[in-house]
């Protein structure tokens, strides 16, 4: 998350580099490939469909890919 920020965690930076480029911000986490998957698609939910705001209501955040009840709780 560190590198992440460092580089910029805005969602016109993630939705602008590439897969690989998220993957080196990223690689030291498990399942990595998966979670370049996950946070391109949310960063594209957020921007395009909730006006670049994080939703704030469970049923909605744990419908975005690699969001289950446990991080959407914590989110909460």
């Amino acid at each position: 998350m560190n590198k992440l920020i460092k580089h910029g965690c805005t969602l016109d930076t993630i939705l602008n580099m590439t897969d690989d480029e998220l993957f080196e911000l990223i690689k030291e986490v498990n399942f990595n490939k998966k979670k370049v998957q996950h946070i391109k698609e949310a960063a594209k939910r957020i921007k395009n469909d909730h006006d670049g705001i994080v939703p704030s209501d469970f049923k909605t955040l744990v419908s975005f890919p690699g969001v289950g009840p446990k991080i959407a709780h914590l989110f909460l």
